[in-house]
């Protein structure tokens, strides 16, 4: 995740955003006003949801913000990371996946049974708020794949 020691390195990457799942609710540091402080140049988005979240619409909205900041031109190129990098971040990843590259439910689920994520282990919440997420829905609002009269 982004700290004082490797935010200059990613200005030399020239990131324009960051999101950060983190929350403050878990006691989580939640430092990036120094940083927008301090660079000006990066764009901070703190979308911090709790990785116990059960709540569908809630999971949906959280997805919509996210890929409203990734999928905006102007904030290219985004990081996005939360304090492992593992459930949060990879429970969006797959939605973008799923929303913008036409994944399946299934593909997520046998991602997440070969392990390529999660650092608490069983995060079977997770696993069906993205399996079960609303891609249309989210598509809708998004106004992916609507034709324009």
């Amino acid at each position: 995740y982004v700290t004082k020691d490797n935010i200059n390195l990613l200005v030399g990457m020239k990131i324009k955003t960051i999101v950060d799942f983190r929350t403050p609710a878990r006691g989580e540091v939640i430092d990036n006003q120094v940083f927008q402080n301090s660079v000006p140049s990066i764009h901070f988005v703190n979308d911090g949801f709790d990785w116990e979240i059960n709540d569908p619409v809630l999971f949906e909205n959280l997805v919509v913000t996210f890929l409203q900041t990734v999928l905006n031109p102007e904030n290219a190129p985004v990081l996005a990371h939360c304090t492992c990098g593992a459930d949060r971040t990879g429970a969006m990843m797959d939605a973008y996946r799923m929303v913008v590259d036409g994944r399946t439910p299934q593909d997520y689920i046998a991602e997440m049974g070969e392990g390529c994520y999660s650092a608490r282990g069983s995060m079977t919440n997770l696993v069906n708020l993205v399996s079960t997420l609303d891609v249309a829905s989210v598509k809708k609002r998004l106004g992916i794949g609507v034709v324009q009269h």
